[in-house]
């Protein structure tokens, strides 16, 4: 199974998502592979150099750099020996966001709570209808609502208002928490980290996809 985590705006949280994904995953079992398509930044490959420090304690991610035209054919290698491969999308690339979902049999696009954020889900939608229309309606795009509170009036109307772009909001979020910032700097996901509420987020975000992941085997 492939999920492929996009957006093409920057900062919404497609890394901190793809990996606690990917630890979640890693802690239920699952053979994991998460590739990291933003050579530039490379947030995912310096957190797997952390990780690797505390790899007798830790369930294994393999964590590859991808550049974003060479998506497809990574992909179709590593699933051969993965369960689960996971794209941390490039938000600075359209066409490796293209390839990107070429690649996936679903994507997640994470979004937080702003107009900003809205407007960039129009723009992305646009981008999402074309990869549809090539795969076929079963395509499905999911949005998490990122850094979330539910206390805002931009909190309560991002589900609706994002419902009419054609995607599916998920029922699980992640809230504005300081795990999702520190457990990274230690290689770690929020799963692995000391806050019970991070976990429980997680967790819940995890059940909700793996029964997706069931329907669509």
């Amino acid at each position: 199974m492939v999920i492929g985590v996009v957006n093409l705006k920057g900062g919404v949280g497609k890394t901190t998502v793809s990996q606690n994904l990917a630890v979640g995953f890693a802690h239920r079992g699952y053979k994991v592979c998460l590739l990291d398509t933003d050579l530039e930044q490379k947030s995912s490959m310096r957190w797997a150099e952390l990780r690797a420090e505390k790899q007798d304690k830790l369930p294994n991610v393999k964590v590859v750099g991808v550049m974003g035209e060479s998506v497809p054919k990574v992909v179709e290698e590593e699933k051969q020996h993965y369960d689960l491969v996971i794209i941390d999308g490039n938000p600075h690339l359209g066409k490796a966001t293209t390839k990107t979902m070429l690649a996936a049999d679903f994507v997640i696009v994470p979004v937080t709570s702003s107009g900003f954020d809205l407007w960039s889900v129009e723009s992305f939608f646009d981008r999402f209808s074309e990869v549809k229309d090539l795969k076929g309606d079963d395509f499905k795009g999911y949005v998490i609502l990122n850094r979330y509170s539910g206390s805002t009036n931009i909190d309560k109307e991002m589900r609706e208002a994002i419902g009419e772009f054609g995607f599916e909001v998920l029922n699980s979020n992640l809230g504005y928490r300081v795990a999702y910032k520190e457990a990274p700097v230690l290689g770690l996901g929020a799963f692995e980290y000391k806050d019970p509420k991070a976990r429980e987020e997680v967790k819940r975000l995890l059940d909700e996809l793996e029964t997706i992941i069931k329907n669509l085997n």
